[in-house]
């Protein structure tokens, strides 16, 4: 395999209400606790299905492509905000995680365990503890604020 730098990122981005719900959690946090670490970052709040791992661009993109076509369409709706509390607190949307969910997300890590062996990908690695969230604030947040924040 040609050694490619880059590592990438499966991502799916919430759309209507959820996404400006998102945005303008963004907008609140910047504007009342100066909060833009993430927002300035990111294009727009995302759900990181996988991560990690890096290969060849064209084989993710066709497995993606190929993987996508047979899904059907996927409802994932909001089950409110969570914070992971750390040295640098991490605020996120939690998802609401489905049988249905839950499959297709462990079809898209078998297609990724199938790209490794075949090695158009190296770096990835399962995470068996992944947390269905979308990232609202981190880094610039600390323990004190965290209450106000909820």
């Amino acid at each position: 395999m040609e050694s490619i730098h880059n590592r990438y990122a499966v991502v799916v981005e919430p759309i209507g209400l959820m996404s400006e719900s998102a945005k303008a959690a963004w907008r609140v946090l910047e504007k009342s606790f100066k909060i833009i670490f993430i927002s300035s970052n990111s294009t727009n709040p995302h759900l990181t299905l996988n991560s990690g791992f890096s290969g060849n661009l064209e084989s993710i993109l066709f497995m993606l492509k190929k993987f996508t076509s047979k899904c059907k369409g996927l409802k994932i709706r909001g089950n409110g905000l969570g914070v992971f509390l750390t040295d640098s607190p991490v605020v996120f949307i939690r998802w609401l995680s489905t049988q249905e969910f839950y499959e297709f997300t462990t079809r898209l890590s078998n297609a990724l365990m199938d790209l490794q062996q075949v090695k158009l990908i190296n770096g990835f690695v399962p995470n068996y503890n992944w947390v269905a969230k979308s990232t609202i604030a981190y880094k610039d947040v600390n323990l004190s604020q965290s209450s106000n924040i909820l």
